[in-house]
């Protein structure tokens, strides 16, 4: 990771508060869960409601990268409906925490939106293959947290 001097900048100014938001929502993930960031991708964690066909999820995960003398942990959430058992819709906001030699910086990441349709499954042994399509918006409270563009992703997955 390149720190540019905005990011200098707001790093050599940390505030107590936004440290202690950040610290604060690091322990919260640890208790809640240490799971990937794609947690709806892997697997479910947290709280699922669900009526006939429908289904709400609502999980979470850490994920840390350390790269050059700098640590980035992001917090995802995740929410999650199930229209129907093949057809859902996940929404993902991420909180963001970088540490590095000139400081540290944290803030709301980027915003991530998925609709997911699984149109082929066997049970025994478990595959199948779904399409998936996520849009990334540009939500970074600051620069330093995200791209600042809007991304398209369109894929298919093979369940296995």
């Amino acid at each position: 990771m390149k720190t540019t001097a905005a990011m200098t900048e707001m790093m050599t100014k940390p505030s107590a508060m936004r440290s202690r938001a950040a610290i604060a929502a690091l322990v919260l993930s640890l208790v809640v869960s240490v799971s990937p960031s794609e947690a709806r991708v892997l697997k479910s964690i947290g709280k699922s409601l669900q009526s006939s066909e429908q289904t709400f999820t609502i999980g979470g995960g850490l994920d840390f990268q350390s790269d050059e003398g700098e640590d980035e942990y992001d917090l995802s959430l995740l929410a999650e409906y199930g229209f129907t058992e093949d057809l859902k819709a996940a929404f993902e906001p991420n909180f963001i925490y970088i540490r590095g030699s000139a400081g540290s910086i944290n803030g709301l990441g980027e915003f991530e939106a998925s609709l997911n349709y699984d149109f082929y499954e066997i049970e025994e042994p478990e595959l199948g293959l779904s399409a998936l399509a996520l849009i990334k918006l540009p939500t970074a409270s600051q620069s330093e947290l995200g791209t600042g563009e809007t991304d398209f992703t369109p894929r298919h997955q093979r369940k296995s």
